[in-house]
């Protein structure tokens, strides 16, 4: 029914106006006109085109019945919504809808030929973009550090309370995962991202229209120390004997991917006594590369440290590397081949030895005269096997004959195998023990402490570990470096609760300010507002 009574004020509305334009033509109309099927008008309109702002819109309007030269084509706005809606001779409608059009208006589209007259009623309804209502930061341009996080939030409204709108966030062109349908973006760069980068907002209505907001973000380089992501190993040089060892690249890293520069310098540890002082020269080449020579004779242990800097000058130490310089004369008395048990030391009297030469392992000769001193051998473990096949210890008389005739081996060959706890890049590992035959080699997602980090994937080479110095608001703090674990935020700094501020007092996620009239003993004060910074005493003075 009220379908019906919609259709019929249509009518009586278009007819109103057909009356209206004939009354207008009745001055120059001079002979009577019979408008039938052949001299009126006859077009057809849908009842209502959907319009979009900002979207050119163009409609030809064409007679079925009478050339368009014929033909005078007009409108009549029955509201005064829509401005710069035109109507040419020709009979095209035209319009770019802006903002203050959107909504819903009523035309009359008339097309007269001589005195007679066609007019047909058109519906326009043109759908707005969001509108983004308020939004921050304020400024277009914001610079920021690698660590620093910028918060970026927007309000919006549609004019249709019943559309439905989606968010999404981009970084430069790319989608930020998990920033859908949020009105807010925590932003930190971290220390893969430095220079410009454009961070914008697309807001797009259910009926497909858009608006975007967009920052510059300009993210300064954060310089990073070296790291050293392995300990550097222990080196066996035979005297007179210049070796190749290892390059330090494998051992230390620069985060941020630049070029190192190594130095060294020898150290003399309190915690490990050198009984004999080797001679040792370190030769560094420019890519890292390490190599020991030790002076003509020399024999013993020498330490090292080993410094690496990058480009801006930051540095780091490795741990003390300890270089065993042995004497051809120790190697002189190994077998040639094979034999990796048979030496003087291993507690078997081999074929080459007997009571004279190695007592230690064949025991004193029984018709020997006991005369003078014999030394009482203490040998230390044998050490790991080095890649040049040896192993090594310390012996000492404990007795101080000074004979060292009977002196067991210090020295004896092995079998050197690539494993993945060498402390060595060998075989075909990737890194220094990992890779290839070994684990993968340690990363900042491995959930591993390793590589030099300060906690579990954090710190080092990886983004740093949360404190609450980093300038960033993480862990459970309320606030940049303030609230939950760390200490208690300013006035006017955001809480989740009392104790996340100095004040003791969190009114609507704010905190409140300190006073001596606020009922909380904060501040210092000695007591519930009194004492401390406040100059009243809780306590009432005695009277004697």
């Amino acid at each position: 029914m009220r379908g019906f009574f919609k259709v019929r004020a249509r009518a009586i509305l278009l007819s109103c106006i057909v009356l209206l334009i004939l009354s207008a033509l009745l001055p120059v109309v001079v002979s009577a006109v019979v408008c039938d099927d052949k001299n009126t008008p006859r077009f057809s309109l849908p009842q209502e085109f959907i319009l979009r702002e900002d979207e050119l819109f163009e409609y030809d309007i064409n007679a079925t019945n009478i050339p368009d030269a014929s033909i005078i084509y007009s409108l009549s706005l029955l509201n005064s919504r829509i401005t710069g809606l035109k109507m040419s001779t020709g009979g095209v409608l035209s319009l770019m809808p802006g903002r203050e059009d959107s909504g819903s208006s009523t035309i009359a589209v008339l097309a007269v030929n001589g005195g007679c007259v066609a007019a047909k009623l058109l519906e326009l309804k043109i759908l707005s973009k969001p509108v983004i209502t308020s939004y921050s930061p304020f400024e277009e341009a914001i610079g920021i550090n690698q660590t620093a996080t910028v918060e970026f939030k927007i309000k919006i409204e549609l004019d249709n309370p019943k559309a439905s709108a989606t968010i999404k966030w981009y970084l430069d062109s790319e989608l930020i995962l998990g920033s859908e349908d949020k009105e807010s973006l925590s932003f930190t760069p971290g220390y893969n991202r430095s220079g410009n980068y454009n961070i914008s907002v697309v807001i797009t209505a259910s009926y497909n229209l858009s608006i975007t907001k967009s920052w510059l973000v300009e993210v300064a380089h954060i310089n990073r120390a070296p790291v050293l992501t392995h300990e550097v190993p222990a080196f066996l040089l035979v005297n007179n004997t210049a070796s190749g060892a290892y390059n330090l690249n494998d051992y230390f890293m620069d985060p941020n991917k630049g070029k190192l520069s190594f130095s060294y310098r020898q150290v003399f540890p309190e915690y490990e006594p050198i009984l004999s002082q080797a001679e040792v020269n370190v030769s560094l080449l420019n890519d890292g590369y390490v190599t020991y020579a030790p002076q003509t004779g020399t024999r013993g242990v020498a330490y090292f440290v080993f410094i690496a800097k990058d480009l801006f000058g930051l540095s780091v130490e490795s741990n003390n590397v300890k270089i065993d310089v042995i004497s051809q004369f120790d190697l002189g008395k190994l077998p040639v081949n094979g034999g990796y048990e048979e030496y003087c030391g291993n507690l078997v009297c081999g074929a080459f030895e007997n009571c004279t030469n190695c007592p230690y392992d064949c025991g004193p000769c029984v018709d020997a005269i006991e005369s003078g001193c014999s030394p009482i051998w203490n040998c230390t473990g044998w050490s790991v096997c080095y890649p040049q096949g040896y192993q090594i210890r310390v012996c000492v008389d404990l007795v101080n004959c000074g004979d060292n005739r009977t002196m067991p081996s210090e020295a004896k060959r092995c079998r050197y195998e690539a494993t993945c706890d060498d402390g060595l890049k060998n075989g075909i590992e990737d890194g220094v023990d990992c890779g290839g035959p070994c684990d993968v080699c340690p990363n900042c997602s491995d959930n591993i402490r390793n590589q030099g980090e300060d906690g579990v994937d954090c710190g080092g080479p990886c983004i740093p570990c949360p404190s609450c110095t980093d300038q960033l608001k993480n862990q459970n703090e309320s606030d940049v470096d303030c609230g939950g674990t760390c200490d208690g935020c300013a006035g006017g700094m955001k809480c989740d609760y009392n104790h996340d501020c100095e004040s003791f007092k969190c009114v609507k996620e704010v905190c409140a300010f300190a006073s001596c009239e606020d009922s909380i003993k904060n501040q210092g004060e000695e007591g519930i507002d009194c004492d401390g910074p406040c100059l009243r005493f809780a306590a009432t003075a005695l009277t004697e």
